[in-house]
């Protein structure tokens, strides 16, 4: 899924009266599944025209605190920092991930779902996207969830693939977020997960592989376990809505 918002790949802006200016946006970016230990083998890679977004869609109008975001760099010992670049800092509407070399490795946008609105836009192509989605019973949970949806958090990730210490901050950052305000997440060429951070719907390419927590819906009640992504027996069950053979569950 793009973005909707037309985005430049060379954007100027200023911070604490600094001009900066990113470097042009790569056109290949490393895909990693949220909820998955990755590993340098155990990536995804993904053609974006215009880059790779990661959201998190929670029925919570809570703000996210930059001084939370921030604290989390630290405390993960990363040299990134967080600068806002868009509305007042208590009720941010758009930050800039900076690299070591202040260099962008993330734009983060938080957008409201109201009418006309980018974040109503946004909630319309996703329920789109849901049209044949597997497992079925996931996919309506979602439609059902995604009509609740108050804010969209956006993730646009700039970093390259080589560049794991742009990956570690966004993936700081986007934990740190989800931790304050809840909700579930969605990731291109990947699909969603849900509150509890396990993956609920297959929307990777054919050839991803890895392990990713995932879960299927029983009655109410979200079953987890491990899936192999490369796994034909894995991924036949999972679509089917049921825990794979000899595979054992953690719920």
């Amino acid at each position: 899924m793009g973005r909707l918002r037309a985005t430049t790949v060379r954007q100027e802006f200023s911070i604490a009266g600094e001009e900066m200016s990113s470097s042009l946006v790569p056109q290949r970016y490393q895909v990693r599944s949220l909820n998955r230990r990755a590993s340098r083998g155990d990536v995804v890679r993904a053609e974006r025209d215009m880059g790779y977004y990661v959201r998190i869609l929670t029925p919570s109008t809570r703000v996210a605190p930059i001084s939370v975001l921030r604290g989390r760099l630290r405390e993960a010992g990363l040299a990134a920092r967080v600068v806002c670049t868009g509305g007042p800092g208590t009720a941010w509407t758009e930050l800039m991930l900076l690299g070591a070399d202040a260099q962008p490795s993330a734009q983060i946008t938080r957008d409201r779902v109201l009418p006309d609105s980018l974040g109503a836009e946004e909630i319309a192509e996703l329920l789109d996207e849901l049209d044949g989605a597997r497992p079925a019973r996931a996919a309506a949970w979602l439609r059902e969830y995604l009509h609740r949806v108050k804010v969209v958090y956006c993730l646009q990730v700039f970093s390259s693939p080589e560049d794991e210490a742009g990956w570690s901050a966004m993936d700081a950052v986007r934990t740190a977020i989800w931790q304050v305000v809840g909700g579930i997440s969605q990731a291109d060429a990947e699909g969603f997960s849900n509150e509890d951070g396990d993956h609920i719907v297959w929307q990777f390419p054919d050839q991803v592989s890895g392990l990713c927590r995932a879960a299927v819906l029983r009655e109410e009640t979200w079953v987890s376990f491990e899936m192999d992504l490369g796994n034909a027996d894995h991924r036949a069950a999972f679509l089917r809505g049921e825990v794979p053979d000899r595979v054992a569950s953690a719920s």
